[in-house]
């Protein structure tokens, strides 16, 4: 929208367009300009030593751009990994630089677009350069790094001089927010022109190839303070020693702020005039090597300000001032945006991934109490079982091992007794190896902004992710929402709903919530301290995980409960290893989360817990108890028997058990993913071998003439598939046999029923 305003703006200190030179830093430059070093990966230790001699200030206006190529016969992420470690780690060391590029020779464009990704997010995290930029690339390249998804990870394109204009078009037309620095390599008499026609395509930035008089660009800079652009419209010439117009071209920018005219020429090797159209302007001086100089050879003819040009060999150009000035106290027509850019979804999850980066470079080992609640829901949710599992947590990202600890178990509130706590099966999802919010070869997820929003004190931005619709149906995958806090680019929770699941565990929805702590003290912090503080002096780590599962056992679709709270974290101990290594001398039992998901550690005779392989499907109960039932001759009947259970019956995944106790036989058997549809099929089988008393009550009297006994039998047959992401239908098929006989109380003239099926 159009406004008035009547402040005056504040003279820039600056240069929007900026020129620089092209190094190999053998020797420190004379000023300080922007610097563009090229070297290759392999070359990063021979000039660490140069790097350094460059002032901190140096350092900071300098660009890196290393090369490297993907070993033949290495796993190319494998080694783009190494490779990204190696540049970022270096970078560190050596930096902070103004950008920091990679040029990744591979003709994959998926594997060039995935190392552009890596390395920002490893060096925006490890704070080694401001900008990210992506060396010198065809233009049809770039496209391709586009159609991988990579245009969010650099700010800025290094190229060559003839190829600024092809790509400032293309890039206004898909991505008019990143910069142009462009490599110019001097074709004419005066190299400023060179450098300035690159400026006037559409470089920000243009860095010169060539012998390098770095106190001529360093005026330039200076001179080219504020908001210059090119004007493509000026009638600026240049003239002749007799005032004849010559066919040498110049170039002209203006400042908005005061329309300051920058002039430069391509030179000439005898003394010409510059013939600026407009008598308006005065005050001309030369921009070179020796600095801001006033031109005394002037003179206005015609309605133009003619300005004499003596011939140089070094970058030179000349300005002058607008003689009209704007009166204070006089109001200037200005434009104002009335809606500032957005930021993207996808600037939000290079920030996010950038700050997780920093994150895991500096997560310590720590321990917590871990207090894990699991509520069974069996069949349909009338009888359920709740079981709670404490003890200490051991995380330790330099081995990257996890460790659980289970010293109390708990069974209905009740606290297990009885020795050591069982091994209790690890039923769980398939590990889904390509998380969403990482960086991956091909894009597994799309991202969207959904709003901005407050989640426990903390202003964040809520995206929800998905697989894309061409995903691959058998590749485990998530969707769900991530709450992003908006000035750390931490995340506050999470929620996700696996999808693409195999086997017994029907869904799986989890949800985790994350603890800030001070990383000066490792004390826990409320977000209103998490404001005060600089988002790298935060540590960010898991507090509460809950996940709702519905697993096919026994035929049956039953819901799981699990809920795990992390308290008491002792943060960096000096003591970890004692205790953990106390922890497996002991005889708790111990899971550690590996790339397949929980294991049991295994305790050898050395005393030494490795990672148990396969677990011990089957397990075999005694049982004993009393049967009561007014029906039988002997209402109080005892029970000794076994129950067998099985979850992969001879290795085919069939669940098993059998419970037997001489007059009881119940027994099920169930498929839980035939020929892995994840249809299930089982089979259910109950009999008793004692006959059960029935009385008939007539009129609130019982009819003990009428009794009988029963023998029953069931056997019931179901299958079941699991439809959209929580539902499954079932069906089953029923039949029973009922075998009658008479009672002592039965009259001798009552016709006893006769042995029944019934379907």
């Amino acid at each position: 929208m159009i406004a008035l305003s009547a402040v005056a703006a504040d003279k820039p200190k600056e240069c929007a367009l900026c020129v620089g030179a092209v190094s190999d830093v053998s020797a420190p430059p004379s000023a300080l300009i922007p610097l563009l070093v090229e070297t290759s990966a392999g070359d990063l230790p021979e000039i660490a030593q140069q790097i350094d001699a460059l002032t901190p200030e140096q350092r900071k206006s300098t660009s890196i751009v290393v090369r490297y190529s993907i070993d033949e016969g290495k796993d190319p992420l494998l080694d783009v990994e190494s490779k990204t470690n190696t540049i970022v780690e270096w970078a560190r060391l050596h930096g902070p630089f103004d950008s920091l590029a990679i040029i990744v020779q591979h003709s994959d464009p998926a594997v060039v677009a995935y190392a552009i990704k890596r390395a920002a997010v490893m060096a925006q995290g490890a704070n080694a350069a401001m900008r990210i930029a992506i060396g010198r690339m065809p233009l049809d390249d770039l496209k391709k790094l586009y159609e991988h998804g990579a245009q969010s990870y650099f700010d800025a394109l290094i190229v060559d001089a003839a190829n600024v204009a092809d790509t400032a078009a293309w890039l206004l037309a898909n991505d008019p927010a990143k910069k142009i620095y462009a490599v110019v390599t001097p074709q004419s008499p005066n190299a400023a022109f060179d450098l300035a026609q690159a400026l006037s395509q559409g470089a920000t930035r243009a860095y010169l190839a060539g012998p390098m008089n770095a106190a001529a660009l360093a005026s330039f800079n200076r001179a080219l303070a504020g908001d210059f652009a090119y004007d493509a419209t000026s009638q600026t010439a240049v003239l002749d020693a007799k005032g004849n117009k010559t066919l040498t071209p110049v170039l002209t920018f203006i400042r908005g702020e005061d329309l300051r005219a920058l002039v430069v020429p391509r030179g000439d090797t005898v003394t010409t005039i510059v013939a600026i159209p407009s008598d308006q302007f005065e005050k001309p001086r030369r921009i070179d090597a020796a600095g801001e100089r006033a031109i005394t050879d002037t003179g206005k003819k015609g309605g133009k300000l003619l300005v004499g040009v003596q011939p140089s060999q070094e970058p030179y150009a000349i300005i002058v001032d607008r003689a009209e000035k704007p009166r204070q106290n006089v109001t200037k027509e200005a434009i104002e945006v009335a809606t500032q850019r957005g930021i993207t979804v996808e600037e939000i999850i290079r920030n996010h991934q950038a700050y997780q980066s920093y994150q895991e470079s500096i997560r310590p080992r720590y321990i917590a109490r871990d207090t894990t609640k699991l509520r069974f829901d069996i069949g349909n949710g009338a009888d359920a079982i709740e079981a709670t599992i404490a003890g200490d947590y051991f995380s330790d990202p330099h081995t990257q091992k996890a460790d659980w600890i289970w010293q109390d178990f708990y069974i209905n509130g009740v606290k297990w007794k009885y020795g050591r706590i069982p091994e209790l099966p690890l039923i769980q999802p398939e590990k889904v190896s390509q998380l969403p919010l990482d960086i991956h070869l091909t894009n597994e997820y799309r991202y969207q902004l959904v709003r901005e929003t407050e989640v426990d004190g903390y202003q964040t931005y809520e995206v929800r992710f998905e697989p894309p619709q061409n995903a691959p149906a058998a590749l485990p995958l998530y969707r769900g929402t991530v709450w992003i806090d908006s000035r750390t680019w931490a995340r506050v929770r999470i929620t996700m709903v696996q999808l693409n699941l195999a086997g017994e565990v029907l869904s799986n929805e989890e949800r985790v919530d994350f603890q800030p702590f001070a990383r000066e003290g490792n004390q826990p912090i409320e977000p209103a301290d998490v404001a005060k503080r600089d988002a790298r002096a935060v540590l960010w780590l898991q507090r509460d995980v809950s996940a709702q599962q519905v697993i096919s056992a026994a035929g049956r679709a039953n819901v799981v409960l699990r809920t795990t709270t992390f308290t008491n974290f002792r943060i960096d101990p000096s003591d970890f290893q004692t205790r953990l290594e106390q922890a497996s001398a002991s005889d708790a039992r111990m899971v550690r989360e590996t790339q397949a998901g929980l294991r049991y550690l295994e305790k050898r005779g050395s005393g030494e817990r490795v990672v148990k392989e396969g677990f011990d499907t089957a397990r075999l109960f005694m049982l004993g108890g009393v049967h009561h039932d007014a029906g039988l001759d002997f209402p109080v009947v005892p029970l000794g028997g076994i129950d067998y259970f099985n979850f992969d019956l001879a290795n085919r995944g069939i669940q098993m058990n059998v419970f037997f106790a001489g007059v009881i036989l119940a027994a099920n058997a169930t498929h839980p993913n035939v020929a892995n549809t994840r249809t299930n099929i089982g089979a259910d089988f109950f009999g008793i071998a004692i006959p059960v008393g029935n009385t008939i009550y007539r009129n609130g009297f019982e009819q003990k003439r009428e009794a009988v006994k029963t023998v029953p039998l069931n056997l019931t047959l179901r299958v079941g598939h699991p439809v959209f992401q929580f539902g499954k239908v079932d069906l089953s098929f029923t039949t029973s046999h009922t075998t009658y006989q008479r009672s002592e109380d039965t009259a001798p003239d009552f016709i006893v029923p006769a042995d029944t099926f019934e379907i």
